[in-house]
């Protein structure tokens, strides 16, 4: 459930940094902002799929009665 959810989320986001860049290039150059915005949400999508990988691993090992360390 809390894997779905993520996806889902990382999914989202995805969208909307992918509209964002879309919209930003259509115009002509890429300010200075937009171009911290559009970086900021690679980078905050690059957190939401790290999430995502450490839920995955986190069910493979429940799913192998494997004990995971923090």
């Amino acid at each position: 459930m809390l894997r779905e959810r993520v996806e889902r989320i990382a999914e989202k986001y995805a969208d909307l940094v992918e509209k964002k860049l879309d919209e930003s290039l259509q115009k002509g150059p890429i300010s200075s902002t937009e171009f911290e915005e559009i970086k900021d949400g690679i980078r905050m999508l690059n957190h939401v799929m790290s999430a995502l990988r450490q839920v995955e691993g986190l069910s493979l090992a429940d799913m192998y009665g494997v004990e995971v360390k923090s």
